[in-house]
């Protein structure tokens, strides 16, 4: 850092240029290593970036620094709730708003927000969430942006588990029609490593439709969804939090066993370090909605199932 520093002007466009492809390259990798691999690589950078965004700079530059910190700090908030540890990704949603609201950036603040219902749907509450993804949605003013594609599936997640169907069909459709804009779009986009693809929709559309028992469309988007993943073979997490939808659907709607069951198998494919705390958090729900009543001679695969989720 001090050899950079040495060598090159802080506030030239060369040294941006530089900061702004290591976010790039952190945005690209961050998806296919673990959170702890990713925190160790993402603090030096992040370390650099704050040593920068202190000091005078022209406006233009501190803006521009503001968005690749926001950008960083979203993925150290993400980082720790995949790893399960809510006080953290909760400070660092934060700040990372605090930042993209500093940048006068509202798509980069509203896909703060649409990014932090993860933290809500996964260990806090459904309600929560659905806040969280219509205060980004007003952000976005109605433009078409990755932001508000990821509010809108996120919303109708959520709104799964209150059971509201009306609600979910038509934030589906909103995540639909806004996905289907963004695939055509052209041009240079500030927030690209952040775009929502049909194939994340799938993932948030499993989730929704599961959560309301809507067997026979949750397993078509699933089904989708899981071959839609196939060609990225590298994404491991999302596929199995596909599995673990469909697991928590047949022990809701089928047979509990076969739920438990595939719940056991998706968990035992991933390694120790993919099997983060909200892989687990999923896994858990299938035990969650198994009745003790039900248990008999799956008893033992329930606890089976239940030690494996302990984190």
């Amino acid at each position: 850092m001090r050899l950079d520093q040495a060598f090159s002007d802080t506030t030239s466009a060369a040294r941006l240029e530089v900061v702004e492809q290591q976010v790039l390259d952190h945005l690209t990798a961050y998806t296919r290593i673990g959170p702890s691999e990713a925190l160790a690589s993402l603090i030096p950078d992040l370390t650099e970036v704050h040593a920068l965004a202190v000091r005078r700079l022209p406006l233009a530059v501190h803006r521009k620094l503001s968005v690749v910190l926001t950008m960083l700090t979203l993925l150290v908030a993400d980082a720790h709730m995949r790893q399960g540890c809510i006080p953290r990704a909760r400070r660092w949603y934060r700040t990372a708003l605090l930042v993209a609201h500093d940048a006068e950036d509202s798509l980069l603040a509203a896909l703060v927000l649409a990014q932090q219902t993860m933290l809500a749907y996964y260990y806090q509450t459904p309600d929560q969430a659905v806040v969280l993804a219509r205060r980004a949605r007003e952000l976005t003013a109605g433009r078409v942006c990755d932001a508000a594609a990821l509010a809108a599936a996120a919303e109708a997640r959520a709104l799964g588990r209150l059971g509201d169907a009306r609600g979910v069909h038509e934030a589906l459709t909103d995540a639909r029609r806004l996905t289907d804009q963004l695939d055509s779009r052209t041009g240079d986009d500030p927030h690209a490593a952040y775009r929502f693809s049909h194939g994340r929709l799938a993932l948030y559309t499993s989730g929704a439709l599961s959560n309301l028992g809507d067997v026979a469309r949750a397993r078509a988007a699933q089904d989708h969804a899981l071959t839609t993943y196939a060609a990225e073979p590298r994404l491991v997490i999302d596929p199995a939090l596909i599995q673990l939808d469909r697991a928590v659907l047949e022990a809701t709607t089928g047979d509990p066993l076969d739920g438990v069951t595939l719940a056991l198998t998706t968990l035992s494919e991933l390694k120790p370090d993919q099997r983060t705390a909200v892989v687990l958090t999923r896994a858990r729900d299938v035990v969650t909605e198994v009745s003790p009543r039900t248990y008999g001679a799956m008893g033992e695969t329930v606890e089976r199932l239940r030690e494996l989720t302990a984190w």
